[in-house]
């Protein structure tokens, strides 16, 4: 195994939204050190509508449960669609 990792150069990550980045590697330079990972920045923030959201270590990475719940739902429709589930109704 260690032979066969030892072959390999680089490791490529394509995201479709930067926010996954962030969220899976972004912290690595913010709280980790890592000058080699372009991420997230101390001073960094986002602004909206006048207000200033700095960047930030999260405590948990949970969703919130009308998220998850909203996501499941549309999962299990578009599996039924897919069977041709008489239950499901577009």
């Amino acid at each position: 195994m260690r032979e066969q990792l030892d072959r390999i150069d680089h490791f490529v990550v394509v995201m479709l939204e930067n926010r996954s980045f962030d969220h899976m590697l972004g912290y690595l330079s913010l709280t980790a050190g890592r000058a080699d990972v372009d991420g997230l920045q101390s001073g960094m923030s986002n602004d909206y509508k006048g207000r200033t959201y700095p960047v930030y270590h999260l405590p948990t990475t949970h969703e919130h449960p009308l998220t998850d719940l909203q996501k499941k739902i549309r999962a299990a429709t578009q599996e039924l669609a897919r069977l041709g589930h008489p239950a499901h109704t577009p």
